[in-house]
């Protein structure tokens, strides 16, 4: 259903969702059209006011830590940087000193907009080999959708207890690299501006390139937990209809952190999985002359045979300790029957409505940073469109922008997001909530999915509410068992029956088919969103 818990835990969700995806496809989806039923929304929700979600009900962001951040930000980012009275032309190799001379990124734009430290970076390297550095292009495009080229970042994530535990390790890990190499007496070292200053932290974004041509309309688009080919169809046929797309990679973790009792044993995990990433970026350097042509290709074949033995067991050993990472790092929800069930309620709706905020401020800071920046973009209606975990963060993204919002479109989602983490065929759903390692009991698990409504504020039953009076159309499946099907049913009915795409199918075939809905999506747009 798109939420994950955790970095390790996302990046295993998100390949789990690619398997299972091309499994499932492979045996049901080939030369399937799929029913599709178009259902013309109630017109009385049209007229009806939207509740707007008061000042109070939205998790507390500072800014002033972001302001500081800012003013501290070097303009241009560098991985390696000269040792302390050390010149250029003292560095003998010629890739190094590229790598010194040439930053990895610049950031062009950043300022605070809303509760948001957007940052818009310029040519951003990936890697200081060209062919790594493609390599890590299209595994970022493969798993997001797009190549970002900004960051969002709130006060949450700079104070959250294990990016810090992990900033503040690579900062040491980083010192001890660079100790080694002024015992070496080498004229360089690493650079940790990266890590210091939060460059790679918060929400993957990309900004579009200034318009010559006005185009049709913004779309605010909230990708799926996964990149995919029918998601990036859809809107790229979008984009051909004339409209301009600001991408979010949507994050939905929730998650109560690693437990204390774990802290210590994640520390020399960390350090070795930090060694082999150093060891490989060595190995690396003295690649094999293999040309990349996409990301097919083996990543062990790109070193040189007398490498490859060493590679692989490396990536074995890697492999290992992200597993070994997640059990440690995955935080479970511990409660039982007799427990206070009213408590674990509040818990669990105070941890979704944070989770769902962050994608809320995000898009609140694009439409602020269009306001102040994008003349191109002056006057032109703005949608928010939601796919999966994109969806189940439109209803509250719109609701923090909804008198600067004009329609959405949400694809695959649903309401009340406890019960549709707990019933969700798709591992957890991305909360894990046991009892002694158990699943709690069914007549338990409902007691609580009353409980967290009164307590949520942010969830899209709620926030369903803010977009009466505005068109909305609604795509899911029928059949969908990871957003589960009730779900969608519930936020169709929240938001008073608007114009909705049901598919006799699963989310799985939803995707797959989606595609074949694109100019569907574009004419309900042209007929419902004014023109400029």
């Amino acid at each position: 259903m798109g939420m994950a818990s955790g970095a390790s835990g996302g990046t295993l969700a998100r390949m789990l969702v690619a398997a299972a995806g091309i499994g499932i496809i492979g045996v049901f989806g080939g030369g399937m059209s799929g029913c599709w039923t178009y259902h013309k929304g109630d017109p009385a929700r049209l007229s009806r006011e939207p509740v707007v979600v008061q000042p109070g009900d939205w998790p507390l962001r500072t800014t002033e830590v972001l302001e500081n951040l800012a003013a501290k930000t070097p303009k241009e980012i560098r991985r390696f940087e000269l040792a302390p009275g050390a010149k250029l032309k003292d560095v003998q190799d010629a890739k190094m000193r590229e790598a010194i001379a040439k930053p990895d990124m610049t950031v062009v734009h950043q300022g605070v907009y809303g509760k948001c430290l957007l940052r818009v970076f310029g040519e951003m390297v990936r890697s200081t080999d060209k062919q790594r550095d493609q390599q890590i292009r299209a595994q970022e495009k493969k798993w997001t959708g797009f190549e970002s080229n900004a960051r969002t970042l709130t006060s949450r994530t700079i104070s959250n207890p294990d990016a810090e535990a992990v900033r503040k390790f690579f900062l040491e890990f980083n010192q001890l690299l660079n100790e080694d190499l002024a015992e070496e007496k080498l004229p360089y070292r690493y650079s940790i501006d990266s890590t210091r200053y939060h460059i790679t932290s918060g929400l993957a974004v990309r900004i579009p390139p200034e318009q010559v041509t006005k185009p049709r309309g913004v779309l605010i688009h909230l990708t799926a937990l996964v990149g995919n080919p029918f998601e990036i169809k859809v809107m790229d046929h979008l984009e051909r209809a004339g409209w301009i797309s600001f991408d979010i990679d949507t994050q939905t973790s929730v998650f109560p952190g690693t437990p204390e009792k774990n802290r210590a044993k994640t520390e020399p995990l960390i350090k070795r999985e930090a060694e082999i990433d150093s060891r490989l970026e060595q190995l690396f350097a003295d690649k094999s002359n293999v040309p990349f042509t996409d990301s097919r290709i083996s990543y062990v074949n790109l070193f040189k045979p007398e490498h490859r033995p060493e590679v692989t067991r490396l990536m074995e050993e890697r492999e290992k300790i992200s597993k070994q990472l997640e059990k440690l790092t995955r935080g479970t929800f511990e409660f039982c029957p007799g427990d206070d069930a009213d408590a674990m309620a509040a818990l669990l709706a105070s941890e979704l409505d944070n989770a769902i905020a962050g994608n809320a401020y995000a898009v609140e800071a694009i439409v602020e940073y269009i306001k102040r920046n994008r003349q191109d973009l002056d006057g032109l209606p703005i949608v928010v469109i939601g796919f999966s975990a994109g969806g189940l963060a439109t209803p509250a993204s719109v609701a923090r922008v909804r008198d600067k919002v004009e329609a959405a479109v949400m694809v695959g989602a649903g309401a009340n997001l406890l019960r549709l983490s707990q019933e969700s065929t798709l591992t957890d759903g991305g909360v894990r909530l046991r009892c002694e390692d158990k699943k709690l009991p069914r007549s338990v698990r409902e007691d609580l999915y009353v409980r967290y409504l009164k307590y949520t504020k942010l969830d899209p039953y709620h926030t369903s509410q803010a977009m009466m009076g505005m068109p909305v159309l609604m795509l899911h499946g029928s059949w969908d068992e990871w957003v589960p099907a009730r779900g969608g049913e519930l936020l169709w009915e929240r938001l008073g029956k608007p114009d909705r795409v049901t598919l006799a199918g699963g989310h799985t075939l939803l995707f797959y088919l989606l595609p074949g809905q694109s100019e569907r999506i574009a004419k309900w747009l042209e007929e419902n969103v004014r023109r400029p």
